[in-house]
């Protein structure tokens, strides 16, 4: 898999933002496309190279899922890219240590959470 800053250009709060935008403009229970993304994302996909992670398709229930289910795939690439260092983990998604920590409590890491802390 590649390292998250591969295929996703911001900080976590940007791309909670894309995914409703993303949302908002979608058909009602319909598929996101391309067109539905903002233009920088749509011009640093196009600058990017043209593999793409493969991730199984799974379709949240509701926006808050959505962001949480990508809330952990992004923290769990970043700790695995990271060896678990929480500290240089917080540095590359934008957050405190702290703010990291209860995002790890929140998402169900707890026992990770403790065994690094």
């Amino acid at each position: 898999m590649r390292s998250p800053s591969t295929w996703w250009p911001g900080n976590v709060r940007q791309l909670k933002n894309e995914i409703q935008r993303a949302v908002a403009l979608s058909p009602n229970g319909g598929t996101i496309e391309p067109g539905h993304l903002s233009p920088e994302v749509i011009a640093t996909r196009l600058a990017g190279s043209t593999h793409t992670p493969t991730r199984k398709a799974v379709h949240p229930a509701n926006l808050a899922a959505a962001i949480e289910q990508v809330e952990r795939e992004l923290i769990q690439a970043t700790l695995d890219r990271t060896s678990g260092n929480i500290s240089e983990a917080a540095r590359i998604l934008g957050l405190t240590r702290r703010g990291l920590y209860l995002k790890l409590r929140r998402l169900g890491f707890d026992s990770q959470a403790e065994d690094t802390a």
